[in-house]
């Protein structure tokens, strides 16, 4: 290989023709080859088929958990649950039922340090990532900005899509929040995780986007507008049900999100898998009785001045006369000699080559000066022990 091209963190290849052309390639026989590429062309169909339908898994999960937490947060999850008499859930604002609405720390954090900082990308699908993390050692900022479990933290600069997005701190390690994220800290009436559920449904990321003030690449929604959310609210009781049962679908949701990941991964070797399944050999059972590759290939060696090894299948057309070779091999014979004239000679050439060929193949074979072939192909033809395709010659019916 040579470098061609100079490309992003390396260099772009490409192979010499010459090396290209030296390079050993297995050559099953053209009755396998076949049969291999029938069977391919049953596999890869279904293959792409399996790998289309993989494709669309994601958007259906994520439709799945936005449809949990509509239901969770508009009674339906729990219908059942309800008392015969209970009364429709309350509507309140966000600030009557919690405190605290502060933004985070606005100072630089570090690769390394003593807490973690959490900051608007460690928020992913309604939960903290912990990973990618940035630290403080600063004592200040850690005793200002220290998060306490249950504390709901909201993204209030981001992305339209992404701005409003939340998570639950459930107090997994000591943890500090940056300046794009606003804490909440829930009263006794509302559980941090459902506040965190009527955030992200559809009614809470419309709210987000109805209320989000939009600069040149982000938007922004301030802790006013975040007190004045409106929700409706179960009691505590109903809320911890919700919060069970919302768990327990969401798992269930990862769960097959995991099975997906891994399907989809082995989905996407099959198709090298298979091809390189059918280049060993091993895709289908090889069958005695099929010609050896290497009689092909001794053919083709033998025939690769223009013969034709396997004729095509031409479209309907006018006959064509076969076109007189030029005189331009060695020539040795004479259709006087006892062995060619009134002789079916030529045929005897066409049956060695074992396969129709081209009118300049059996003359450079003939070693008959060009008019001597042409008068010996002319009789022999007519006398039916050479057959004319208009394009190749074969031994006729006479030839036996």
């Amino acid at each position: 290989m040579e470098s061609d091209v100079a490309g992003v963190g390396g260099s772009l290849t490409r192979a010499q023709p010459k090396k290209v052309m030296t390079y050993p390639l297995p050559v099953a026989p053209h009755a396998e080859q076949t049969r291999i590429a029938n069977q391919l062309d049953i596999l890869l169909p279904r293959i792409s088929a399996c790998n289309d339908r993989l494709d669309t898994i994601p958007a259906l999960l994520k439709r799945f958990r936005m449809a949990v937490l509509d239901a969770a947060t508009t009674g339906v999850l729990t219908e059942e649950w309800h008392q015969p008499a209970s009364a429709p859930w309350p509507i309140v604002q966000l600030r009557d039922h919690a405190s605290g609405f502060s933004y985070g720390s606005a100072s630089k954090s570090a690769k390394v340090g003593r807490v973690p900082v959490l900051r608007m990308g460690n928020i992913k699908s309604g939960k903290l990532d912990w990973s990618d993390l940035v630290f403080s050692s600063d004592e200040t900022e850690i005793k200002k900005y220290t998060l306490q479990k249950g504390d709901v933290l909201f993204n209030r600069t981001n992305s339209p899509e992404l701005v409003g997005k939340t998570g639950v701190y459930q107090g997994e390690r000591p943890a500090l929040y940056a300046g794009y994220l606003i804490r909440v800290r829930c009263g006794e009436n509302l559980l941090p995780e459902y506040l965190n559920y009527c955030l992200g449904s559809t009614a809470g990321r419309h709210y987000c986007w109805t209320v989000k003030s939009d600069g040149v690449s982000q938007s922004n929604i301030n802790a006013q507008k975040l007190r004045a959310f409106e929700f409706s609210l179960p009691d505590i009781a109903e809320q911890q049900e919700i919060v069970r049962r919302v768990e327990a679908l969401i798992k269930l949701a990862d769960r097959i999100e995991a099975r997906h990941t891994a399907a989809r991964a082995q989905a996407q070797r099959l198709t090298p898998l298979v091809l390189a399944k059918a280049f060993r050999g091993d895709l289908l059972p090889q069958d005695p009785s099929d010609e050896p590759a290497s009689a092909l290939l001794a053919r083709l060696a033998a025939l690769r001045e223009g013969a034709t090894l396997f004729p095509k299948i031409h479209k309907p057309r006018a006959p064509r006369v076969v076109r007189t070779p030029k005189e331009s091999a060695a020539m040795t014979k004479s259709r006087q000699d006892e062995d060619v004239k009134g002789k079916p000679y030529l045929a005897g050439h066409l049956r060695r080559l074992g396969e129709p060929v081209v009118a300049q193949v059996l003359f450079k074979v003939s070693e008959l000066p060009v008019a001597d072939f042409y008068k010996q192909l002319a009789w022999e033809v007519a006398q039916g022990l050479v057959k004319d395709n208009t394009t190749t010659l074969e031994p006729g019916h006479a030839a036996g």
